[in-house]
């Protein structure tokens, strides 16, 4: 029996890695092990704060002076992209300030290079990028806030996917097997 809807798609024991309904993919497999528990998260404070919900499930990330602050992991599942593989960062965010998705590869940082303004309610952002880690072992992924003095993001239901489409966060496989 095929188990969604807030879990991860496992059919007969086996985690799958896409799910279609009417020709359109609805499920794509999280790549982040522990994705809804943000204390798993390293968070970069170049210049601000953060605070963790009590559950741990959403953190606030603020600005002190404009800096960079934000989260990054490299929580990442047994099951990594290939090389050249097209993969798609989203979360939930809110907030008052620009959001930037990041990862690194191992050597540098690659960049969405778009600072996306969002809003004060909830809403799932993403952005695509080409996975050519020069190095596996240290390859990790960043979200940070671009803002000014005092403005913050809250985030959670962090997802990694292959492919060119956010589907809605889901937790990795092994999560809930």
């Amino acid at each position: 029996m095929p188990t969604i809807n807030g879990r991860a798609c496992v059919i007969n024991g086996t985690p799958v890695d896409k799910v279609f309904s009417n020709g359109k993919q609805v499920y794509g497999r999280n790549l982040v092990l522990n994705s809804n528990d943000m204390s798993k998260f390293g968070v970069w404070q170049a210049d601000g704060s953060y605070k963790l919900s009590e559950d741990n499930k959403e953190i606030t990330v603020t600005s002190s002076h404009g800096g960079i602050t934000g989260i990054g992991g490299k929580a990442f599942s047994s099951a990594l992209p290939n090389n050249g593989d097209v993969v798609v960062i989203s979360a939930d965010v809110k907030g008052t300030s620009h959001l930037q998705f990041n990862y690194n590869n191992g050597n540098y940082f690659v960049s969405s290079g778009t600072n996306i303004p969002v809003t004060t309610e909830y809403k799932r952002y993403y952005t695509t990028f080409d996975w050519k880690p020069v190095n596996v072992d240290k390859a990790y992924f960043v979200i940070f806030t671009m803002g000014s003095a005092d403005q913050y993001l809250t985030i959670k239901n962090v997802k990694i996917e292959i492919g060119n489409k956010a589907t809605p966060w889901t937790p990795a496989p092994e999560d809930v097997m």
